[in-house]
């Protein structure tokens, strides 16, 4: 005959909150709800991604332009003004900004629930 299983340790709200400020999603995943967690750590992640390549994109197209012999013939500094995409970087940052409020508060309403369930020596 098997012994009973130990009962599992207690979730520590302080370490869920430390994953959750580090990327959106991990403290989620950390207090038993992966699903939510990895889908707004990977939403996350792909805005973030998203974001650093445009950014990318745009200072190799700036630099191309500003070191060129052509500065200022024809409209050159007028695309130079326009090198990086700022709307799409604006709404990817946007984005990134709504997930980690959404996910700080998925991970309020967890820590919550997970409070009476602990036991207080």
């Amino acid at each position: 005959m098997r012994p009973p299983p130990l009962p599992a340790p207690p979730k520590n709200p302080r370490l869920a909150s430390l994953l959750n400020t580090s990327l959106p999603g991990l403290g989620l995943v950390y207090l038993g709800r992966p699903k939510t967690g990895f889908a707004l750590a990977g939403a996350f992640l792909l805005c973030f991604l998203a974001a650093v390549a445009l950014f990318l994109l745009g200072y190799a197209r700036y630099t191309s332009l500003a070191l060129s012999d052509q500065v200022l013939e024809g409209d050159n500094l007028e695309q130079i003004a326009n090198a990086f995409p700022r709307a799409w970087l604006a709404g990817l940052a946007t984005a990134g900004a709504a997930i980690y409020l959404i996910s700080g508060i998925l991970l309020r309403v967890a820590k919550r629930k997970l409070a009476p369930t602990r036991r207080v020596p």
